[in-house]
């Protein structure tokens, strides 16, 4: 194995592993579910936690952009959001199955079943 193919292997590998990482957290933290507004029904990825540093990894993961909800209480912490819709939550969505519990597995494909009927184009 060539200088290069080797280095494309280990990049995939922790790629990978930064998705296995994704995946449990979303297991965990994370929403699936279909998102409706005025133009219509898409996929959304959500994660929101009190963790900033946890949300903006999860972030470059999703290709995503992070929000932040202070509460304006002095009693709780701001929660800091990402979500992702279309497109990048259905690529989230095919990274992170094979590595998901029963429940959320079956949510997801699901949610890629009916983008696949009701949605975009559920490939691109």
């Amino acid at each position: 194995m060539g200088d290069l193919a080797l280095q494309k292997k280990f990049n995939d590998e922790q790629i990978n592993e930064q998705f296995i990482w994704l995946a449990g957290l979303l297991e965990g933290e994370g929403c699936f579910r279909i998102h409706t507004s005025q133009t219509g029904r898409t996929s959304e990825v959500a994660l929101s936690m009190a963790d900033e540093d946890i949300v903006r990894r999860a972030a470059l993961l999703m290709c995503g952009n992070v929000t932040v909800d202070d509460r304006h209480n002095p009693r709780h912490q701001p929660m800091f959001r990402c979500r992702v819709y279309g497109k990048k939550a259905r690529k989230v969505c095919r990274h992170v199955l094979p590595y998901m519990g029963i429940r959320r597995y079956e949510r997801i494909r699901e949610l890629l079943e009916m983008g696949r009927k009701y949605m975009e184009n559920p490939y691109e």
